[in-house]
C-alpha cells in the first residue's frame, strides 16, 4: 500500500534522539501521552509540539497541571486516547501552526463534541 508522509519544514533544524532499534515501529493510529496532568488536556500537533512542551513547564510552575498528547498519526486519530484524558481534566486545548479553518484541529474539536460533549465541563470554543 502507498504511504503519504507529511513534513513540517520548520522541524527540520531542530535536533534530538533517533531510536537505533531497527524494530522500533510508531504505531499508526496511537497517539503519545508526553505528560500527564489533571488539570487540562493539551492536544499538540507537529512542530507545535515543542513550544508546547515549554509553555506546560511554566504553567506547571504557576501550579497548572497539564497533560500533553501528541497525535502522532492524524489518519486514524486516536480518539479514545483524547476522550480518556478529557474524561479526566474535563478541558481540551488544542495547538496547532494551521490556517484557522479546514485543518486537523478543527477536526479534533469536532470529534471532542461529538464523543465527550458530556465530559467537558464548557463547550469548545474556536
Amino acid at each position: 500500500d502507498p504511504v503519504l508522509v507529511f513534513e513540517e519544514k520548520r522541524l527540520w533544524p531542530l535536533k534530538g534522539n533517533v531510536p537505533t532499534d531497527p524494530d522500533h515501529l510508531v504505531p499508526i493510529g496511537k497517539a503519545d501521552v508526553k505528560r500527564e496532568g489533571s488539570n487540562v488536556t493539551l492536544i499538540a500537533i507537529a512542530g507545535a509540539l515543542r513550544p508546547a512542551l515549554d509553555a506546560v513547564e511554566a504553567l506547571a510552575r504557576e501550579g497548572i497541571s497539564v497533560e500533553v498528547i501528541d497525535p502522532r498519526t492524524l489518519k486514524p486519530l486516536d480518539h479514545e486516547t483524547f476522550k480518556t484524558s478529557v474524561a479526566k481534566t474535563g478541558r481540551v486545548v488544542i495547538v496547532e501552526n494551521a490556517h484557522r479553518v479546514c485543518n486537523v484541529g478543527s477536526e479534533i474539536a469536532a470529534v471532542m463534541a461529538e464523543e465527550a460533549f458530556e465530559l467537558l465541563k464548557q463547550p469548545i470554543l474556536r
